[in-house]
């Protein structure tokens, strides 16, 4: 059965800035009594019912395992075609393929710092629990998107990097690509 728990999004930026995206569920009226001593660390927001902040905390980690692989992916193939990738990365953030996860990791990702951030193993367990349908939500029985990022992240851990951040999965795309760095 899924624990019911206020979740947080953000990382260890959001932590430092007070700015975390807050995602509570439960009863509306104690959230709404916490919602001053909330505001300290971040933006709440009142999700619904008990278990609707960890189903919005899940959801999250879905769109931001999808983002982390995109960049990855387009930051190994701009390296790997001999772009500037700083060059890349800063001209198309102005576009469509900007991203919060682009701001917050695709310089980290460059300059190979992967230190800080969310550990890659929580990611695992969050889309775990996305695929796990039995006792997921009834609506969302197919994520391959979330089995696939799922698997990136694990063969991040498989290879010793489970203590890394989520920015880390770009090693994983080079492995794939014979690219050693």
């Amino acid at each position: 059965m899924w624990t019911r728990r206020r979740l947080v999004s953000g990382g260890d930026v959001g932590a430092r800035d007070g700015a975390l995206a807050l995602l509570a569920g439960g009863d509306e009226a104690v959230v709404s009594w916490l919602a001053p001593l909330f505001a300290h660390l971040g933006r709440p927001t009142y999700m619904g019912p008990p278990g609707s902040g960890q189903s919005s905390k899940i959801a999250n980690q879905i769109a931001v395992a999808g983002a982390m692989v995109g960049a990855s992916e387009a930051l190994a193939f701009a390296n790997a075609a001999g772009l500037d990738a700083p060059l890349f990365l800063d001209a198309v953030s102005k576009g469509a393929a900007g991203s919060r996860v682009m701001d917050i990791f695709g310089e980290r990702m460059l300059r190979r710092e992967f230190a800080s951030g969310g550990s890659v193993k929580y990611i695992i367990k969050d889309l775990g629990m996305a695929l796990e349908t039995e006792e997921g939500p009834e609506g969302a029985k197919a994520l391959p998107g979330a089995a696939m990022f799922r698997q990136m992240f694990s063969g991040m851990a498989a290879n010793g990097d489970g203590d890394l951040s989520l920015q880390g999965l770009i090693t994983v795309v080079e492995r794939l690509n014979g690219i050693h760095k």
